[in-house]
């Protein structure tokens, strides 16, 4: 296969670096596999008890099963993600889950599904425009 250009450095002991961290690997499909998922992006799997982010499901599930002793998950069936209650399961399937954020920070590039998050978002980051942000959102809510 020809490249047009070479995605990885030869380190010291033969292995495969990415250009872009420190990672490097013994074979070069691992590499390109960190390079299309892994390198710069942001985890997408959050623990619901401690908010660590990992880039795939089975970490983040061994994760809360090792940590938070947690094995009896509420699972959803659409995208995987984990909850200790069902509840939260609930609220994710009616509100999050395949639903495209509706509320973003004009301050920074949060990105929010339900406003109550946005809310805390906004009192949490950005406290000097936590009386905008709400004075907006309740005249919304008036019209």
């Amino acid at each position: 296969m020809k490249h047009e250009f070479r995605d990885y450095r030869i380190t010291e002991n033969g292995r495969y670096g990415c250009f872009k961290c420190i990672s490097s690997y013994k074979n070069l499909n691992n590499l390109r596999r960190h390079l299309r998922f892994e390198c710069n992006k942001e985890p997408a799997f959050v623990c619901e008890v401690c908010d660590r982010r990992f880039t795939y499901k089975y970490i983040l599930v061994r994760h809360l099963a090792t940590h938070h002793f947690l094995q009896d998950l509420f699972a959803c069936k659409t995208c995987g993600r984990a909850y200790k209650r069902k509840s939260s399961l609930y609220n994710h399937m009616r509100w999050e889950c395949g639903k495209e954020p509706q509320f973003k920070c004009s301050y920074c590039p949060y990105k929010g599904k339900q406003k109550i998050h946005f809310i805390m978002h906004v009192m949490a980051k950005h406290k000097e425009h936590k009386a905008d942000v709400l004075n907006t959102t309740i005249k919304k809510e008036a019209k």
